[in-house]
């Protein structure tokens, strides 16, 4: 019983002397002089967002992710890595679909295609050159046994990029 009479002593102490402080009227009326000044003290960082599509269907759920967190003002790069120099056509004809669609969404971007080879490393040292705020990836959907012998892009993405990386699934 001395316990809880103690106890709801002390809440009360405490209760009172917070009052005393910070009066409730202050905190319910003046809210906004609480709140960071909004002319410019505080403006919205740039992100930057690189999309790795390569054609497949989890580049294309990479891209929707993308859209979807993409905001007015960010900075959004497709690549397309292809393995060699002959296969650059294919990797800007699979890239103008995405082109299209940002057009018609007013959405600001680049597209890269002239880097070449492993797909892994090339979208590591891109997302790093260009200091890249998140890397968004698909996945191909591999057994634990192809990913084993293939190697999985998304997989070495997120263990050696060194922003952040979202994989759509």
């Amino acid at each position: 019983y001395q316990r809880r009479v103690r106890g709801a002593f002390l809440n009360l102490l405490l209760a009172v002397s917070l009052h005393l402080c910070f009066p409730v009227s202050s905190l319910l009326f003046q809210k906004t002089s609480l709140l960071p000044k909004s002319n410019h003290t505080h403006k919205k960082k740039m992100v930057k967002y690189m999309i790795a599509l390569d054609g497949s269907e989890g580049a294309q759920k990479a891209f929707e992710v993308a859209l979807r967190l993409v905001k007015e003002g960010d900075s959004l790069t497709l690549v397309s890595v292809p393995k060699n120099a002959s296969q650059s056509q294919a990797a800007e004809t699979s890239l103008q679909k995405f082109r299209d669609i940002c057009n018609e969404k007013s959405i600001q971007f680049e597209a890269v295609t002239d880097q070449f080879g492993d797909p892994r490393t090339v979208l590591c040292s891109l997302a790093e050159s260009r200091q890249i705020d998140t890397l968004i990836v698909g996945t191909r959907g591999l057994s634990a046994l192809k990913r084993l012998i293939l190697g999985s892009v998304s997989s070495y993405v997120v263990e050696h990029a060194t922003c952040d990386v979202v994989v759509a699934k």
